[in-house]
């Protein structure tokens, strides 16, 4: 139980965009770089970030009112555990995450929450002019960064996944809107009997065979160019999507599964790797990124029930619901 009162409580969540925004700020400076070999001075941070002294302290002297950062004597300041996973290529990091989620469309999408809940639609949709995919390919800068943040997401999750699913038992693993192929370099580092393949639109999937060929898998693992609204990369015996159906109301997630229903084998398994809605009145990664699907996409994340509802509309039946050690969830589709 908390001790603060409603009002404080109902403050702090007022002001959480205060906080995501400064986060944002400083991460952009690359603030937590500088900090990276130890406390500095507040005087040698803004010369090194550019920044005026006297505001750059009074943001970094909120953040650590939240624990972001510790303030030490002579307006000093360090690092704590959540601003080391801001320093560039910190392990499980999240520098990318807050570059994405706190600037550009994924923030400017949410000023548009209200006129979804009132009337429907996507909120990026009537922030941008066009929906997210239209952005990214007019602004690939953007892009970059989403693409990036994604790969952290994943390269997070990526290990406690193959361990929890017995990959090994399959020959041929696709993974479906796979990306630059980073699930599938985890699954065949772990199971060197299986092989694997990445599909993707073309230009993503030029990016997974770079990677291939830098982990010197090339001579298991490939990646096809297309659509999965249109068809799916035929031979495999256990497909995989990673936080692919979130992205999609229920009829074109149909469309996705029944393609892949097409060329599944009749022993074969589908993998759904997605984030769930859990129980009443508990927060969850879930209830979360499915407001944010719903602005930024049209998509939403879904409960045990509904997965079972789409499976048996697209000729599987619900299989295996696999917690991991990460807010991924497996979600086993058999084949009906």
């Amino acid at each position: 139980m908390t001790d603060l009162r409603p009002d404080q409580i109902l403050f702090q969540m007022l002001t959480g965009a205060w906080v995501t925004k400064s986060l944002a700020v400083v991460t952009e400076l690359r603030v937590p770089d500088l900090l990276k070999n130890g406390p500095q001075n507040v005087s040698q941070l803004a010369l090194a970030s550019g920044t005026q002294e006297e505001y750059l302290y009074r943001v970094l002297r909120m953040l650590a009112g939240v624990g972001a950062f510790t303030e030490l004597p002579n307006r000093s300041f360090a690092l704590t555990p959540i601003t080391e996973m801001l320093v560039e290529g910190a392990p499980h990091g999240m520098r990318n995450m807050v570059l994405a989620l706190a600037f550009g469309e994924h923030w400017n999408a949410w000023t548009k929450l209200i006129d979804v809940v009132r009337h429907g639609g996507i909120a990026i949709d009537l922030a941008e002019g066009c929906d997210i995919w239209e952005y990214f390919r007019q602004h690939p800068d953007r892009a970059t960064i989403f693409d990036a943040a994604m790969t952290d997401f994943t390269m997070q999750s990526n290990a406690t996944i193959t361990q929890c699913f017995e990959f090994g038992q399959y020959k041929r693993v696709c993974d479906v809107g796979g990306g630059h192929g980073a699930l599938v370099v985890s699954i065949l580092e772990a199971h060197p009997g299986v092989e694997g393949m990445v599909f993707d639109q073309e230009y993503v999937a030029e990016g997974a065979r770079k990677l291939f060929a830098e982990k010197r898998l090339s001579g298991r693992a490939t990646a096809i160019g297309g659509s999965f609204f249109e068809s799916i990369a035929e031979g495999a015996d256990i497909y995989t999507a990673k936080n692919i159906i979130h992205d999609w109301d229920d009829e074109k997630s149909l469309t996705i599964l029944k393609n892949i229903r097409k060329v599944i084998p009749a022993s074969g398994r589908l993998l759904l790797l997605e984030l769930m809605v859990g129980p009443a009145n508990i927060p969850d990664p879930g209830k979360f990124m499915d407001v944010n699907m719903m602005a930024m996409t049209g998509g939403r994340e879904r409960t045990a029930e509904q997965f079972s509802v789409l499976f048996e509309a697209s000729g599987f039946t619900l299989g295996r619901v696999i917690p991991t050690q990460s807010p991924v969830f497996i979600v086993e589709g058999v084949p009906a």
